[in-house]
């Protein structure tokens, strides 16, 4: 491994996500876990790891662009930990943890041992004034640095830096001449950013008829053209009219000029409000302490307890349409489930952890005396029916479904509080509750939203006390009439397809500060369908296998995670072209599902590689592999969404910078001796994660406005024999995997 003075940028080993219309083919991403650059530093300390992280700054600086015509290389300066301020204007600062989400940050997983699970991620990114950290702009430009950390000899760190990124926007904005840069000169003193802030914040409230203590200025960019006067696009979000309001809060972009006397001037307004919409369209198990009688998925195997999750995860093709959430027959699919951290009798169903992580709360949609405000109370033990006035059931299950996304935080041994950067608990579920409405247009309803109230710090604030709000999930009807018998509409809640739907923009919301991520809705579809699919018998029924592909197969709508390439499901080709949307001011719900299909497509094709189509020597499926897979899977996904940090700081614009998340979760993994991730080593996916993005068309090396409907340029290295029984078999050691024809093939070519 060399040292960070000899590491070479132009190594083969060197990953570069390149922005192919510059001339200077600049990357904004790079990615190289095989050939880490490490420095040995004498502390754990944020501190020493910024000075090793500004030499490989440094060393990057010409691939990335960060050089001037002459070939000066722009930060930092030679020999210095620190910026200086560019001959534009232009200043940058390190983020060092402080306290507030915006910053620098640690990513623990917990171990038994002594062995350690660390990684770190530094960003350096635009300010006001040259390493002051309380001026930075939070405008989204800067450079994120990925690194991983082990003991070294004599009480020292290994820093071991396996990738960085950028928006594309960033090394421009360092070149470019913009009188904005002077403008910002003059909010110099000890409160930079907060007079920016007032600055803007009050003419924006005005024109919006607000409060002005109601809008904070969250984020500041330059508008790229240097026009004079300059023009500022000020990122600012307005509270929640009340917690338990339909209302949600909501994001403004507002265009501002300063004129020649220094007055700021409104030219537009775009308003988003703040929710992700989803629209129609391995261990023993432990004595329950209550049970209640939910949709169950069956077990697989007499060792595997009984899971929460939806009626056809129980049946085969031929009765699907009887488990439709408006068929009598649903009742058949309940069985006894355990319900942890409840007590018997009527209790509150919230988090049994001492911290309070979640509740579910009342809901008056069917029931009028619902007070949405109090948490609802059931007796688990007495639910009677799937459709009920009081709402038991759906309350019940919506308990169950956010538990187990708290217990899988835990077994991975995340942290809990440093996924709610930008969050307080508890987490506030809504089993039954009225929508914002959909567009209308097409037929289509919100069916479930999540609903997030930025904390309230303005630009320039660090993160003050009862500034972070509470997240909340909401979930609609499955149904919207009551059934033949006259009884209650069934909840969305009880399906746990669509709830981690929902669960995955809590994560982002809780670890970047934004509901969604800017090249895609989210992977909520992505974790639907890994959770779910070992325990589904929708898996392998020869009469129509096609089902395995239905994202949500309890109901009517064509989302899946099996789409071809070659019909356009490509990060290179028709539905997501990277030129089809503005990555600078994005409102994803306009892109629809069609990326998000393509994730989900990547995602799952991750898993089954990663032993998801694992089966017995028999043929059937091997379900203990396929939960080991699924579990990693989804391991993965998390670690990744909480390894991407502050939104405002450095977004991840691009699905190959979500891949060297990806890949920083798997490198950065020690192997476990209990739970889940029981045997799994760190860095041994890696290339199975790039060949997944890979057939769905990333790594095409095609310009950003070409369609190019086919998978992406092969770079492999083959270091094992596979050996192979026919065209339907592999065998890795004592287990057999089947394999079809165009799996195999890929497989034996690029699995290292």
């Amino acid at each position: 491994m060399p040292l960070a003075n000899q590491w070479d940028p132009d190594h083969p080993l060197v990953h570069k996500e390149r922005v192919v219309e510059d001339p200077r083919k600049r990357a904004i991403t790079l990615r190289h876990p095989q050939y880490p650059c490490v420095t040995v530093v004498p502390s754990d300390n944020l501190v020493d790891f910024q000075t090793a992280a500004a030499v490989y700054l440094r060393r990057i600086a010409p691939t990335m662009g960060f050089v001037d015509a002459g070939g000066n290389v722009l930060i930092p300066a030679s020999g210095r930990s620190d910026f200086a301020k560019l001959p534009n204007g232009f200043c940058m600062t390190w983020l060092l943890a402080g306290g507030d989400p915006n910053d620098s940050f640690w990513v623990n997983r917990r171990l038994t041992g002594p062995t350690k699970d660390r990684s770190v991620v530094l960003f350096a990114v635009q300010s006001i004034t040259c390493n002051d950290a309380t001026s930075a702009l939070r405008s989204g430009l800067g450079v994120r640095i990925s690194a991983t950390v082990l003991d070294a000899p004599n009480s020292q760190f290994f820093l071991r830096i396996t990738g960085a990124a950028c928006p594309a926007e960033l090394a421009p904005a360092m070149l470019e001449t913009n009188f904005a840069f002077a403008a910002l000169a003059r909010f110099s003193g000890a409160r930079r950013a907060r007079l920016l802030a007032t600055t803007f914040g009050e003419p924006i409230a005005s024109y919006v008829g607000e409060q002005p203590s109601d809008v904070y200025v969250s984020g500041v960019r330059v508008e790229a053209g240097g026009t004079n006067p300059p023009v500022f696009e000020v990122f600012v979000h307005a509270k929640r009219p009340a917690v338990d309001g339909l209302e949600s809060a909501y994001a403004l972009m507002a265009r501002v000029q300063i004129d020649p006397a220094f007055t700021p001037i409104v030219l537009s307004v775009t308003k988003t409000p703040l929710v992700a919409h989803a629209e129609d369209g391995d261990e023993a198990a432990v004595a329950p302490v209550v049970e209640a009688h939910l949709f169950t998925r069956e077990p697989k195997s007499n060792l595997e307890p009984k899971a929460l999750g939806d009626p056809t995860s129980q049946l085969d093709t031929g009765q699907i349409v009887a488990a439709r959430p408006n068929r009598e027959k649903l009742e058949r699919y309940r069985r006894p489930i355990a319900m942890p951290g409840l007590k018997p009798g009527k209790v509150p169903l919230k988090d049994r952890n001492v911290a309070w992580w979640f509740e579910v709360r009342q809901s008056d949609l069917v029931d009028p005396a619902g007070d949405i405000t109090k948490i609802h109370r059931c007796d688990p033990t007495a639910i009677r029916h799937a459709r009920t006035r009081n709402g038991d059931f759906a309350a019940a299950s919506a308990y169950r479904q956010t538990a187990e996304l708290f217990e899988k935080i835990d077994r991975f041994g995340l942290s809990r509080d440093e996924f709610f950067k930008f969050a307080t608990k508890p987490l506030l579920v809504r089993y039954r509750s009225t929508m914002l409405r959909g567009s209308g247009r097409d037929g289509r309803v919100v069916n479930a939203q999540v609903d997030f109230d930025p904390p309230r710090n303005r630009l320039g604030e660090r993160l003050r006390a009862n500034s972070l709000k509470p997240l909340q999930v909401r979930f609609g009807l499955a149904d919207i009439k009551r059934s033949v018998s006259r009884r209650e509409p069934l909840g969305l809640s009880t399906d746990p397809r669509w709830s981690w739907h929902e669960f995955c923009h809590v994560l982002l919301a809780a670890a970047t500060g934004r509901l969604e991520l800017p090249f895609v809705h989210s992977a909520g579809d992505a974790l639907a369908a890994i959770v779910n699919d070992p325990r589904s018998n929708l898996v392998n029924d020869p009469r129509r296998p096609e089902m395995r592909g239905a994202t949500y197969p309890w109901v009517h709508i064509n989302r899946r995670h099996d789409r071809e390439v070659r019909h356009g499901w490509s990060w290179s080709g028709t539905f997501h072209r990277p030129l089809r949307f503005d990555l600078s001011n994005c409102d994803c719900r306009h892109k629809g599902y069609d990326s998000e299909q393509i994730l989900s497509t990547s995602l799952f094709r991750l898993y089954r590689a990663l032993g998801g189509d694992t089966v017995e020597a028999n043929g059937t499926p091997d379900f203990r592999a396929r939960l080991r897979a699924s579990e990693f899977t989804v391991y993965l996904i998390m670690r990744a969404i909480l390894s991407l940090g502050s939104a405002n700081s450095v977004p991840t614009q691009t699905p190959d910078q979500f891949v060297s998340a990806l890949i920083l979760a798997d490198e950065s993994t020690q192997r476990a001796t209990i739970g889940p991730l029981l045997g799994r080593a760190g860095g041994c996916a890696h290339k199975v994660i790039r060949w997944a993005f890979e057939a769905q068309g990333l790594y095409a090396d095609v310009p950003a406005a070409a369609v190019h409907d086919a998978p992406g340029a092969v770079k492999v290295s083959v270091v094992f024999d596979l050996k192979s029984y026919g065209s339907k078999f592999a065998s890795f050691g004592d287990k057999y995997y089947r394999l079809d024809a165009d799996y195999y093939n890929k497989v034996k070519e690029t699995i290292e």
